[in-house]
């Protein structure tokens, strides 16, 4: 597709455009307070505050995202298959959003109104599997409305690197903040770290529901993306496209299942990091606060990465190379910090980790592109449009990653003894020290080696490829 796209818009439509373009990278700013607070410190929450084990922290993470596996593609089927009498996608994402963060919100507070014991581990997991339901309820649309949303190739890396820009922006700013904020929050109640977490968790769920809530209300309501999205599924019912067709449409897309897994075991080790990070600078480095630098340093890189990412590509000249070419540059940092983590200053640390979080921030120029091209791959190649589940895949990756990551690291803290350790009240062993740093060392790049070969092996989609299935698509009277 060219920009004669975007001129054959309408004038109100090219409004919707301009408008989304600030609510879509909005939303994911309000998403990353919540990321930098749920998505980082939860698992620490668990075993430090509400004093689960660790084997009981990492069921339940593991058990909610067994459940998302199963959630996430029958509901993005049936988004495919429906439509609200003048929406499609913002009612999911409004009430979803609202079941996320009320939820959340509940899990941290529980412990405030005096629950405890089996009463306290039972509303957990309700409320767990409650919000990996709603992530789904918010998330498929937003995800599937990404190749009905970006009309050029232009507008398509835009929109990609807006939301890097906006997520890792969210987490960068409230990284820093949280760590000051929960103990800011806990001195108002006298140092009560249950109802500091609660107060925390109030202030930053409240703040990315309304991030949310604009871009449906505001953004998506009463837009091109709506009437274009309400269509295409009249289209679908029109050609009586089973669930069968739709299945096909995953597991007969080899490209779809090459980012899939790339997304799968990437997504992993960034979740080590965000999962354990706080362990580490807890235990290994003894600075807790400094757990703020972390988040700021690691969001701030990835910011920077996604900017110098379009340089990148116009040195590689396709997609898919100077994607592989920032992966390859970004295992060697990862590989130096593995192999001299032990000699390292946390201050040399963060200095590697910074420049990795670089390239993991090129990265995001042609992660969220590559699945969309492998969305219009899947349409070239059966004759039928199916964004919400082959774009759900891209949100499964992620949620599959989040159920992988705590049996890992699950493993290596019961394996060195972490539960007894810490209700010992002793110092951190040499035992304890070296099963922390392993999760945020060698763990990730083994995965980072496991993703390359995924990326360079499975994947086949250059950017002629694509262009070329595009055109074909438009001469056939699909949406590219």
């Amino acid at each position: 597709m060219s920009d004669k796209d975007n001129i054959a818009m309408s004038e109100n439509d090219r409004k919707d455009l301009k408008k989304l373009k600030f609510f879509m990278p909005f939303s994911d700013f309000a998403g990353g307070a919540s990321a930098a607070f749920m998505g980082t410190y939860l698992s620490f929450f668990y075993t430090n505050v509400y004093h689960f084990s660790v084997t009981l922290s990492s069921a339940i993470t593991v058990v909610t995202g067994l459940v998302t596996w199963i959630v996430t593609p029958l509901f993005a089927a049936v988004v495919d298959r429906t439509r609200f009498r003048t929406a499609r996608y913002w009612p999911w994402i409004f009430w979803g959003s609202l079941v996320v963060n009320a939820s959340s919100i509940l899990t941290m507070a529980l412990g405030a109104f005096g629950l405890s014991g089996g009463g306290l581990v039972m509303l957990v997991f309700v409320l767990a599997l409650i919000r990996v339901v709603g992530e789904s309820i918010y998330y498929v649309p937003v995800a599937g409305c990404f190749p009905i949303l970006s009309r050029t190739p232009e507008d398509r890396q835009y929109f990609a690197r807006a939301q890097k820009i906006g997520r890792d922006g969210g987490k960068m700013l409230f990284g820093y903040i949280v760590p000051a904020l929960i103990v800011f929050c806990s001195g108002l109640f006298g140092g009560d770290d249950l109802k500091g977490y609660a107060l925390t968790a109030l202030l930053l769920g409240g703040f990315c529901f309304m991030g949310y809530a604009l871009l449906s209300l505001a953004g998506l309501r009463g837009s091109y993306v709506e009437r274009e999205g309400m269509k295409a599924v009249d289209e679908q019912k029109a050609e009586k496209t089973g669930l069968s067709d739709m299945l096909k449409a995953i597991f007969g897309n080899r490209e779809l299942l090459g980012m899939f897994f790339f997304m799968l075991f990437h997504k992993t080790y960034y979740f080590l990091y965000i999962y354990y990070a706080a362990y580490a600078f807890e235990y290994v480095f003894a600075n807790f606060t400094m757990m703020g630098t972390f988040m700021l340093l690691y969001n701030l890189f990835a910011i920077v990465g996604a900017f110098v990412g379009g340089f990148w590509g116009k040195i590689f000249k396709d997609s898919k190379r100077s994607m592989v070419a920032a992966f390859v540059a970004h295992i060697a940092v990862l590989a130096v910090i593995a192999v001299w983590f032990k000699s390292m200053s946390s201050t040399v640390f963060l200095v590697l980790f910074s420049i990795s979080s670089l390239f993991m921030g090129m990265l995001e120029n042609w992660i969220l592109p590559l699945f969309a091209a492998a969305s219009d791959y899947g349409t070239w190649k059966t004759g039928t449009r199916n964004d919400n589940l082959t774009m759900s895949i891209y949100t499964l990756s992620i949620y599959a990653a989040i159920a992988i990551v705590p049996i890992i690291g699950g493993t290596v803290l019961n394996s060195i003894g972490y539960t007894e350790w810490l209700a010992s009240g002793a110092a951190p062993t040499d035992s304890i020290i070296n099963g922390i740093s392993s999760l945020i060392t060698w763990a990730p790049l083994i995965l980072a080696v496991v993703c390359l070969v995924f990326l360079v092996v499975v994947f086949d989609l250059n950017d002629s490829k694509i262009a070329a299935i595009q055109k074909e698509l438009k001469e056939r009277g699909e949406k590219a």
